[in-house]
């Protein structure tokens, strides 16, 4: 008896979980250029990655290193397929004061449920809801020639219902954290224009 009511638990989160569709808001891209940025250019970047995630019950949490390790990896090997799409010629270093191109990554999703999505989730997805979760990923930049600095800031929102259900799985595109990163990347490079050295 114990194990259905346990697979009934397990089969109505999932159901639940399937009844959202989420996607990431990139904030803070820059006015378009005037004038042409080169097409190419030879920079050395680093990146400083903090890393955790939120909840509503017990705070802030640090990621573990080994964790934040292989994070700050996607980090730097998504940097460097950005800039070579940009036709860049790119290097990673580690110590700042050696790179052309400062980046500083801050994560902090949160891991709670919004206030609404608890009414979606208790009503088994008959009563919609939405819902903003602000800045949970931020990215700095700055080009260390010019001093110049520009902050991007990614907020998650969210669709509840059970009418999503058959649609769930655009989220797996819609909420992709790498590809908004690249198109930060992209708008810092390209349009404040770290031209070649």
């Amino acid at each position: 008896m114990q194990a259905r009511s346990a697979i009934v638990t397990m089969l109505a989160a999932a159901v639940l979980q399937g009844c959202t569709v989420a996607y990431n808001e990139l904030h803070g891209e820059l006015p378009a250029r005037s004038d042409k940025a080169e097409a190419g250019c030879d920079l050395a970047y680093s990146l400083e990655l903090l890393s955790g995630h939120h909840t509503n019950t017990f705070g802030v949490k640090k990621t573990p290193a080994d964790q934040a390790s292989e994070i700050e990896s996607e980090y730097v090997a998504d940097t460097a397929s950005a800039l070579e799409a940009l036709g860049c010629d790119s290097e990673f270093v580690e110590a700042e004061g050696d790179a052309d191109l400062v980046i500083r990554v801050e994560r902090l999703p949160k891991l709670s449920a919004l206030p609404q999505e608890w009414l979606t989730g208790l009503s088994f997805g008959l009563i919609p809801s939405w819902g903003t979760r602000p800045s949970e990923y931020r990215y700095t930049f700055r080009d260390t020639d010019s001093g110049f600095e520009n902050v991007y800031t990614v907020d998650r929102k969210s669709y509840s219902h059970l009418v999503l259900f058959p649609v769930f799985w655009v989220t797996f595109f819609t909420a992709d954290e790498s590809r908004v990163y690249k198109e930060a990347v992209t708008d810092f490079v390209s349009r404040r224009g770290v031209e070649g050295r």
